[in-house]
């Protein structure tokens, strides 16, 4: 190949990662997601074997899968599902000691409720880089469809202290509603209500933070529960209630963890 369109090959995959990156940043909505899918796939056009391509696909299917309300329909999950998994095998393949590889496929596997298999991966990741604050949040996380018992909230915290230190406002926000939906089960509502709060802060679109936000509102009798609910049913009209249930409680068999979950489930049946 010539050295000039070699030249211009690369600045193609450069930009098309960089626009892909950037949809990814700008909203967290099924529209953006789908345009940086656009781009990761348009530059897997260009190098198959690009890593950053590879796991950044299979990001936005994470997120597809693990945001319903986008699209309301389970089987587009299914499809997500095993589209992710393809691309983290091939980038497994190419770059078998990257952190972000096993988290991303770890999240999968936790929010299609196989936690067991999910913490291994998460496990591995925290083994290959100690500092990456996913592996940490999403392990934690995940523990909870595990072992409901264990006090995950010292995994939490540092989840959240290292996104802080990173300033990275997307893994940041996921930190802090993994910690309010913690919060929440456990009865504690304030610092819950504040960690949910902080979360749409930093990611207004995030659904699964506004659902914990109306439960943990709901539950400790806040006058703010019924404009938390209005503000949700208007950015999601098309909520199926159902979706509630792949959400968290399909998650885990564990009879510790359903009966923490009823209260907020109840509640948030009455109120979207």
């Amino acid at each position: 190949m010539p050295q000039q369109t070699c030249s211009y090959t690369v600045t193609v995959l450069r930009k098309c990662l960089l626009f892909g990156h950037a949809a990814s940043a700008r909203k967290w909505d099924l529209s953006a997601s789908n345009e940086a899918l656009f781009w990761f796939q348009l530059a897997l056009s260009i190098d198959h074997r690009n890593v950053e391509a590879l796991i950044g696909s299979a990001t936005i299917y994470q997120y597809i899968l693990s945001q319903p309300w986008w699209h309301n329909n389970l089987r587009i999950i299914n499809g997500a599902f095993a589209k992710a998994s393809q691309l983290l095998r091939q980038a497994n393949e190419l770059e078998p000691y990257n952190a972000a590889i096993y988290t991303t496929q770890g999240a999968i596997y936790s929010a299609v409720g196989k936690a067991e298999l999910a913490d291994e991966y998460f496990q591995q990741a925290i083994s290959l880089d100690p500092e990456f604050s996913p592996a940490h949040y999403f392990a934690s996380f995940n523990a909870l469809f595990i072992n409901p018992k264990d006090d995950i909230r010292p995994g939490l915290r540092k989840g959240v202290e290292l996104a802080e230190r990173q300033k990275n406002t997307r893994q940041l926000a996921a930190a802090c509603y993994f910690s309010g939906f913690t919060n929440t089960l456990y009865g504690e509502y304030d610092a819950a209500m504040r960690d949910l709060k902080r979360s749409l802060k930093l990611n207004p679109g995030y659904g699964s933070a506004h659902l914990a936000l109306i439960a943990a509102a709901s539950l400790s009798k806040r006058a703010d529960t019924f404009r938390a609910a209005r503000s949700f049913r208007e950015k999601h009209p098309d909520f199926n209630k159902n979706i509630l249930d792949y959400m968290w409680l399909d998650r885990s068999r564990a009879q510790g963890y359903r009966q923490l979950l009823s209260p907020m489930l109840g509640t948030l049946q009455t109120r979207v």
